[in-house]
């Protein structure tokens, strides 16, 4: 009683006065705390932005280097399959020309003995032949089994020519090797050209 009379006679109401204090002070606290969950909220935000921004990175960087190791492997392959298919036609070429040098020197005479070098060198063109079908590609395959069934009509028609010649045949039929001689030739060259053209040296 005596300190509210007290407050009345100086004109101070003290319900009010702590009432608004009360009010200040719990204001002063919840400012405090939005403050702080603002800070936590931002400073959690840019942690998942920043974790997602890293996650995004690390994939480009996973597919970029995806795609450098899978061109490296097919740079390196197709460097290895021409390096294959060169050794394959020039083992052709070479069997081919061993053909082809066999049957000009029996083009005047043919006998058993040059026509058994024939034979031979033709069936070591075939023995090359397998090589060509695994490297590819399909157009000098294609080019190669023309130039083998060339050489093999040309081993027959001299073989014909030796037997005729030794028999008195009229030199009309002997001369049909040469017919073939020519035919495998034209063989050979579009084989050549085929294969100067599949490796990128043809002018």
């Amino acid at each position: 009683m005596g300190d509210q009379s007290c407050s009345a006679n100086l004109g101070i109401n003290l319900p009010e006065l702590l009432d608004g204090s009360m009010d200040q002070g719990m204001a002063a606290v919840v400012a405090g705390l939005a403050g702080m969950v603002g800070a936590l909220g931002g400073a959690v935000a840019g942690g998942l932005a920043a974790v997602r921004g890293a996650r995004l990175g690390a994939e480009t960087s996973a597919r970029a280097l995806r795609q450098q190791v899978q061109d490296q492997a097919a740079t390196e392959h197709a460097h290895w399959l021409r390096e294959q298919r060169r050794v394959a036609y020039a083992a052709y070429i070479a069997a081919a020309q061993s053909a082809r040098e066999r049957a000009f020197d029996a083009l005047d005479t043919p006998d058993d003995t040059v026509t058994d070098a024939i034979y031979e060198a033709v069936f070591q063109l075939a023995g090359t032949r397998s090589s060509l079908t695994l490297v590819g590609p399909g157009t000098i395959d294609q080019v190669a089994t023309t130039l083998l069934s060339a050489a093999w009509e040309m081993d027959r028609a001299f073989r014909t020519a030796a037997t005729e010649l030794a028999t008195g045949i009229p030199a009309n039929r002997i001369f049909v090797h040469s017919q073939a001689y020519s035919v495998f030739n034209r063989g050979y060259d579009d084989f050549l050209e085929a294969a100067r053209d599949q490796l990128g040296a043809s002018s």
